[in-house]
């Protein structure tokens, strides 16, 4: 299978980008110059520098040939979710959206256990101890939005990958930081 990873080098991606090696899958990743050097060299591994929000670039992708499925882990403006829609629309096996559980945790109505009909439930006011802000949740909902408007079986199939809590010593975040500081204000 011929992968294209958008993103590629961070906290998430390259834990991924390094087990589609390890399953012998030919990865391409499309990422910003400055974090290339983060993965080994590998023969199945080939890199595209540019920005994502550049559309000349993203679409020059295409020409290294049609990919099976492309990962996006960068989307974070609807801006450009909406701009791979118009690029990869019908030139894709299947399009994944990295989301996250901060879809959910942006509105009072959340549930325990949290079903997937929970996700467009109203929105709680402002909320300043959301670790990544109020905005990454609302963002990526609207990410979503216009993919899975986009979605279809044969021209453009969308899946959504919602983590729900990712730990690791390198987290860029420090998610647990916030945890245990958010502990000393529920007890």
């Amino acid at each position: 299978m011929k992968i294209l990873v958008i993103g590629g080098t961070g906290f998430l991606s390259d834990k991924t980008v390094h087990k589609l090696i390890e399953s012998d899958y030919h990865v391409t990743i499309f990422t910003r110059e400055k974090s290339q050097n983060l993965l080994p060299q590998h023969q199945n591994l080939r890199y595209i520098v540019g920005n994502r929000q550049d559309e000349r670039k993203l679409k020059e992708t295409l020409c290294h040939g049609t990919f099976d499925a492309v990962y996006d882990f960068v989307a974070y403006e609807p801006g450009v979710s909406k701009l791979a829609v118009e690029i990869f629309q019908g030139k894709v096996g299947r399009f994944i959206h990295r989301s996250t559980i901060s879809v959910y945790m942006i509105s009072n109505e959340v549930q325990c256990p949290i079903t997937e009909d929970q996700d467009q439930r109203p929105l709680m006011p402002f909320w300043d101890r959301n670790p990544f802000g109020m905005d990454y949740g609302i963002k990526k909902r609207h990410c979503e939005d216009i993919l899975w408007q986009a979605h279809n079986e044969k021209l453009f199939p969308v899946s959504m990958l919602r983590p729900t809590y990712v730990s690791d010593p390198n987290d860029p975040t420090r998610r647990d930081l916030f945890f245990v500081k958010l502990a000393k204000f529920v007890v």
